[in-house]
C-alpha cells in the first residue's frame, strides 16, 4: 500500500527543500551578523573585563550601560584581591554587563554617597538604578568564596544572564567538587 502524503515529486521536493534551506541560511547569517555587531558594540565599551577607573569618571562608566557592577576595593586587603579575580574571570564569561573597580580611597564622595563602610563592597545597576548593594563576601560564599556563588548572586539582581550549566560544579580527579576542602573532618 502506498502512502500519499504529498503530490510533490522528488526532484520538486528537493528544490522546496533547497529554497528553504537557502532562505534559513540566509536568515541566519543576517542574526549572526546583527549580533557580531551588538557584541563588538559591547566590547568597544569596555565590556568583558574589570575596568578600573577614579571617582570623576565613576558614573559614566556605570550609566553607558544597562547593567554594570562596581566593586569598591583596598588593593591591600585579601578579600578585595579575592574578588577581584573571581570578577575578572566572570566579565570574561558575561560580556552582557560592564564590570569596573573603584579604590575606595580614591572616591570618597561615592564612599559617603552608598555608605560604604565595608570592603569589600560590590554596587549592582540595572537600568541606571542601584538594585543591590553587596558588602563583603557574605553572599558570595562567605570563608570560602566560589565563582558560581558570586554567579548566582548577580544573577538574582538581573545583571548577569546565567545559563545552566554554569551552575554546574565542577568535579576533581576524585569524584569531588573541585572547591570542596578535603582536608576537614
Amino acid at each position: 500500500m502506498e502512502s500519499s502524503t504529498s503530490d510533490i515529486s522528488g526532484p520538486e521536493m528537493q528544490a522546496l527543500a533547497g529554497a528553504d534551506m537557502e532562505l534559513f541560511m540566509k536568515r541566519r547569517k543576517e542574526e549572526m551578523q546583527q549580533e557580531f555587531k551588538e557584541q563588538q558594540l559591547i566590547l568597544n565599551n569596555q565590556h568583558g573585563k574589570v575596568v578600573e577607573v577614579h571617582e570623576a569618571v565613576l558614573l559614566d562608566h556605570m550609566q553607558k550601560s544597562s547593567r554594570s557592577v562596581c566593586h569598591f576595593y583596598l588593593p591591600d586587603f585579601e578579600t578585595c584581591r579575592t574578588l577581584n579575580e573571581m570578577l575578572d574571570t566572570v566579565a570574561k564569561q558575561h560580556i552582557e554587563c560592564k564590570f569596573i573597580k573603584v579604590q575606595a580611597e580614591d572616591a570618597s564622595w561615592f564612599v559617603n554617597k552608598f555608605k560604604i563602610q565595608t570592603l569589600p563592597s560590590t554596587i549592582v545597576c540595572v537600568n541606571g538604578k542601584i538594585v543591590k548593594k553587596f558588602i563583603g563576601l557574605e553572599e558570595f560564599g562567605n570563608e570560602y568564596p566560589n565563582e558560581i556563588s558570586l554567579k548566582k548572586a548577580l544573577a538574582a539582581t538581573g545583571a548577569i544572564d546565567l545559563k545552566d550549566r554554569e551552575l554546574e560544579r565542577r568535579k576533581g580527579i576524585f569524584g569531588y567538587d573541585e572547591d570542596e576542602q578535603s582536608d576537614s573532618y
